[in-house]
């Protein structure tokens, strides 16, 4: 998840200010109700791989520097009521 949401420099140059590069980023203004996300498993390498690294999913994904300004990542979506 930090990988897919990293900030990545680009070359862009600004019309306001001439910079040659920007940064670019995703950020979540709300908080999804179920997050979905799906694990490729293939590299390649001059053929396509299966990979069979293991992979740990914690039992609880913090939020926390992915959310924009005012969104609480600590926030259930979910009421513990309905578990």
């Amino acid at each position: 998840l930090d990988e897919h949401l990293k900030t990545e420099k680009i070359d862009r140059a600004c019309e306001k200010c001439g910079a040659k590069t920007a940064c670019k980023g995703q950020k979540f203004a709300q908080l999804p109700r179920c997050l979905v996300v799906f694990v490729k498993r293939y590299s390649y390498d001059e053929i396509n791989m299966k990979r069979f690294d293991r992979i740990h999913i914690p039992k609880y994904l913090t939020l926390e520097g992915h959310c924009a300004p005012g969104i609480d990542p600590t926030c259930p979506a979910v009421p513990d009521s309905t578990k």
